[in-house]
């Protein structure tokens, strides 16, 4: 491993280098105030980011103390700042990170020579164990990653750096100063600087990444707030409370707060990669953000002034915890947010509607088709349905025959109508709806057989027309086509059902999810068949009643049905992911398939 000169150490010389202050072409198109954009390159340290800076320092101050460990809690940067001012100091260096931190980030901290331990799931939990190691330990400094007098000097070095290099380019000094906070230690760092260096009227726009903005919600309340948890991608603002130090700066500056949304975030991210050609993380990138938005304001003391037309300076802390990969893993997952939240909203209606239905409709439905009024059941539902279905030839040739209608249109009704009527016969024997089989009561009985007459409106309504020939070629071609296609997806659909559980049954196999083949991407293809084949006969019809009497049955019954159907798919194994791919009822094949696998297409 190698180590830092004596000399080095004896002089106190600091660790990290004066960085570029470079103009931005690309980020100045699209500053919305006009003004230029300069950005100040402190990914360039030899850490990899800013932390380098007061950490750095603090290493220092702690060496020449008689410590000879350092133990630090981070996700990344400043664990990378801790083990390379270990290196250089030849101290032992202990670092704790969150189980959030990424693979080559931790391989990147070793790299220097430190211990990575993992402990917590976020950054308070690895703090706090990283804290305890240090109590124990006499010879150990303990390293916060932001929360230290010394880190918020070292930091400071930035704005006398910042000064010399705008005076050089011909800026008297910035309209402002951009930047992300975390725990709020370079927020603190620039705050001490500009006091020091005479720049105290120079605003400071800092930006967070919604799901880790514990500044901005401490800036509101003008107290310090605790996050219940991190949920931005931007893990390294994963502090879920910012430094006391913070408020006492934002009493003595001109602080403007603002939040960003993770897919703003990461969009920067790849937008400073294409036009810069180098990488950052997302919590560098929410700073970066504020200008790819134009969200930078226009006036910070309510009149615009001389100085607010100064460039914009922006702190590009930092791109360690990053790489190709990484983009990748960030864009899938905006991908799947927004399906996700897409899905969340649709889950939540269809909740709303499966109560009203479990609530209302289902009870109805129930004491109207099968139990009304309250006696003995002993007739098979199916028995009154078969009936009508099966009869449905015999009555439409009887009506041919009473209104004397031997017309094209009479037959294609006909024959549509009573051939679908023999499809159900056939498909009840072959492979029966258990729901159909229950027992009815008489009364149940004569009150389904007078709702099923509706059934039959679109027949009557074709023959007794005083126009006999009445279904245009235009009206008939549609009927056919629906029909055909209804047929199709009604008895593939069934038969793969059946088929597939009795299979399974006879295994003893359990419950299971078809989710494939006919439901490959919908979930009621069955039910899409039969709407689409009354459908047909409603188009032949030409009618408002038939539609009436199909709008009403589909929402007592298909609907009805749905919804058990939904609730059932959430409480299998995979359902949920079967529900995320899929439609409920029209079937959507561009949904097929996980979102990984859609967004990989999407970005080829």
């Amino acid at each position: 491993m190698p180590t830092k000169k004596k000399k080095k150490v004896a002089n106190m010389d600091p660790f990290h280098v004066v960085t570029p202050l470079m103009f931005s072409a690309p980020l100045t198109r699209k500053e919305a105030g006009g003004r230029n954009v300069l950005l100040k390159l402190d990914n360039l340290q030899p850490s990899g980011s800013f932390k380098i800076r007061g950490i750095g320092y603090m290493a220092q101050q702690a060496y020449v103390a008689g410590k000879r460990r350092l133990i630090s809690s981070s996700g990344g940067n400043a664990g990378m700042a801790v083990a390379f001012a270990g290196q250089q100091l030849n101290m032992k260096v202990t670092v704790i990170v969150p189980s959030t931190t990424p693979q080559f980030a931790r391989d990147k901290i070793a790299t220097f020579g430190a211990i990575v331990e993992e402990h917590g799931c976020v950054w308070d939990e690895s703090d706090k164990y990283a804290r305890s190691l240090a109590e124990s330990d006499p010879e150990a400094q303990y390293c916060h990653p932001f929360e230290h007098t010394d880190t918020w000097t070292g930091h400071s070095t930035l704005v006398p750096e910042i000064q010399e290099q705008c005076a050089a380019q011909g800026y008297d000094r910035p309209s402002c100063i951009v930047l992300s906070v975390g725990g709020g230690g370079l927020l603190c760092g620039i705050s001490e600087g500009l006091l020091t260096h005479g720049w105290e009227n120079v605003p400071i726009v800092t930006v967070e990444t919604e799901g880790a903005a514990s500044f901005h919600a401490a800036k509101e309340a003008q107290e310090l707030v605790r996050l219940p948890g991190i949920t931005s991608v931007a893990k390294s603002l994963g502090a879920c409370q910012v430094s006391p130090q913070c408020l006492k700066c934002d009493a003595s500056l001109n602080i403007h707060a603002m939040k960003i949304s993770d897919e703003e975030c990461v969009h920067a991210m790849k937008s400073f990669a294409n036009d810069h050609r180098m990488l950052v993380e997302p919590a560098c990138a929410a700073a970066l953000c504020a200008v790819y938005e134009g969200r930078i304001p226009l006036k910070f003391n309510g009149k615009k002034s001389k100085a607010d037309r100064g460039p914009v300076v922006v702190i590009v802390c930092g791109g360690n915890i990053v790489d190709l990969q990484a983009i990748r893993s960030y864009e899938l997952q905006m991908e799947a947010n927004k399906v996700a939240s897409k899905k969340e909203a649709l889950l939540a209606k269809r909740g709303a509607v499966e109560v009203f239905y479990a609530k209302f409709v289902d009870p109805l439905v129930d004491m109207l088709g099968f139990g009304f009024p309250p006696g003995p059941k002993f007739i098979p539902a199916c028995y009154v349905i078969n009936t009508f279905k099966a009869g449905t030839i015999a009555m439409c040739f009887t009506l041919m025959h009473q209104y004397d209608n031997w017309t094209k249109s009479a037959y294609v009704i006909t024959a549509l109508h009573g051939s679908y009527g023999i499809f159900w016969f056939m498909k009840h024997f072959m492979f029966p709806d258990t729901f159909f089989l229950q027992p009815i009561t008489i009364m149940s009985a004569i009150f389904m057989g007078i709702v099923l007459s509706f059934y039959w409106s679109s027949a009557y309504l074709v023959i007794t027309n005083p126009i006999k020939d009445n279904i245009s070629n235009e009206r008939m071609f549609c009927a056919i086509m629906m029909y055909v296609v209804g047929v199709v997806l009604m008895m593939g659909a069934d038969t793969q059902k059946f088929f597939v559980l009795k299979l399974l049954r006879e295994k003893n196999f359990g419950p299971h999810l078809i989710r494939d083949g006919w439901f490959g991407t919908c979930r009621n293809t069955n039910y899409l068949g039969e709407m689409l084949l009354y459908s047909s006969f409603a188009v032949c019809a030409n009618n408002y009643i038939p539609w009436i009497f199909n709008v009403t049955f589909w929402s007592l019954m298909f609907v009805s049905r749905w919804m058990a159907k939904e609730a059932s798919f959430r409480r299998k194994i995979g359902g949920a992911e079967y529900m995320a791919r899929s439609s409920l009822i029209f079937p959507f094949p561009l949904w097929h398939g996980t979102v990984e696998a859609d967004a990989d297409k999407k970005n080829r």
